[in-house]
């Protein structure tokens, strides 16, 4: 799922759920829509979009605004997910401590489905990947994110 236009409003995400076809869920392998301008309404949005698509590994919302209302209903939503995503970029997006443990958690947790601890990918699995760079963490969030990356290990 890709969006050609400079900003994406949730009027436009609107739009679109109407115009999904009952193959899109699918067929969408991956939401690309980096720099588009995206704040926590339309993130919380495309959140519920994502649980519809069956074969989802990607997602890259980064340099948006989805802050940490939007990460947190994108962390909720990873929990439901009946698959695993791969990469997840949401770099850029005003994160702070409060949601960065939820995505982190929620992210590593993916592959644990009914473990209550995050476990190491299965070999020959795709490694994941989760970018939270060029948010505001600070020492707090960071910490919190190594913890739930430490308790994989």
């Amino acid at each position: 799922l890709r969006y050609d236009g400079e900003e994406l409003a949730i009027e436009t995400v609107l739009r679109l759920q109407w115009h999904i076809d009952t193959e899109l869920p699918k067929r969408c392998t991956s939401i690309e829509l980096p720099s588009k301008k995206i704040d926590t309404n339309t993130a919380q949005l495309l959140s519920s979009i994502a649980l519809q698509c069956r074969h989802l590994h990607t997602v890259d919302i980064s340099n948006n605004q989805i802050r940490d209302e939007g990460a947190m209903t994108l962390a909720e939503s990873m929990k439901l997910l009946s698959r695993e995503i791969n990469y997840l970029d949401i770099s850029g997006n005003l994160l702070t401590e409060r949601s960065a443990g939820q995505v982190a958690e929620a992210f590593l947790k993916q592959g644990s489905k009914g473990h209550s601890e995050p476990t190491l990918p299965r070999e020959g699995a795709p490694v994941p990947l989760l970018d939270l760079s060029d948010n505001v963490l600070k020492d707090a969030g960071v910490q919190l994110v190594a913890s739930h990356i430490c308790s994989c290990v």
